[in-house]
């Protein structure tokens, strides 16, 4: 449950062997939490979802995942964007969510987490290194990468032998596999690496095609569940591509299974909408 690191401290890892997996899931459930919270009407309710929020966001913190944090502030103003709609509101709710968030970061030493991001060393270091060599893996093969999975099979980018044309097609083609949940600490990178300009453009097709029937969707909802469910959905997706500039969360089975299952649900229930209307 809690893991002690030399260089982050204490850090509550749920069920979990890295932090960031936990940190990731912490970040959509507090993103939900926060959802109900301003979206429901009855006071008795919204208090109980006012404490679960906290639990999450403490839970959140306690992970120790920078990512995680920036992800959850990203989602949070965009979420309380969608809600208010009015800049006075808007700035209002923001700056009260902030000062109950200064304690919460001071209590569990979160804040420590974000002075490391500008550090060159530790973490940040190593990132700087993968995200290196995946973008010369990409440099490569720019097209469709160098073959799906096989960022981790390349130990040296310039010290490998990849069939093909360099700089257009090339693809890493030696029998050699290492399984290990070693990734390139960018999504975005990652597949890029792997998939190319091809694979990456089609994945963030599917996910702005899905953000764009939600976002339609919540636009003609008249009821308080859908208008939850649907800000839910796009909030995910939000948490989702913040995430995957510091983890590969694209393909990652902790938080993939939480955000196909939310993000499904909620094109179904657009669907189930559409026709009721019709």
């Amino acid at each position: 449950m809690i893991q002690d690191s030399t260089d982050r401290g204490k850090m509550f890892m749920g069920l979990n062997i890295a932090h960031n997996a936990t940190g990731s899931i912490y970040a959509l459930v507090s993103i939900f939490a926060l959802i109900f919270f301003l979206e429901e009407k009855a006071k008795k309710i919204k208090i109980l979802y006012s404490i679960v929020f906290l639990l999450c966001v403490t839970g959140l913190f306690l992970s120790k995942s920078t990512g995680s944090y920036i992800a959850f502030f990203v989602a949070a103003i965009f979420v309380l964007w969608m809600h208010f709609k009015s800049v006075k509101k808007f700035f209002l709710t923001l700056s009260v969510l902030i000062i109950i968030s200064i304690p919460v970061l001071w209590v569990t030493h979160a804040f420590e987490r974000f002075i490391q991001i500008f550090q060159t060393k530790g973490t940040a270091a190593v990132r700087l290194e993968l995200w290196e060599k995946a973008w010369n893996l990409f440099s490569k093969s720019p097209v469709f990468g160098v073959g799906f999975g096989r960022f981790n099979d390349i130990v040296s980018v310039f010290h490998e032998n990849l069939a093909g044309r360099e700089g257009i097609l090339s693809v890493f083609l030696h029998p050699r596999f290492y399984y290990g949940s070693d990734h390139a600490h960018n999504s975005y990178l990652q597949f890029l690496a792997e998939t190319g300009i091809i694979g990456l453009g089609l994945l963030l097709f599917f996910w702005c095609l899905c953000f764009q029937i939600i976002f339609k969707a919540l636009k003609l909802a008249k009821d308080d569940y859908s208008k939850k469910a649907f800000l839910a959905g796009l909030a995910n997706i939000v948490v989702l591509f913040i995430l995957s500039l510091t983890e590969n969360y694209f393909s990652a089975t902790t938080v993939m299974v939480a955000s196909s299952m939310i993000v499904s649900l909620c094109i179904g229930l657009a669907w189930q909408e559409s026709k009721i209307k019709r």
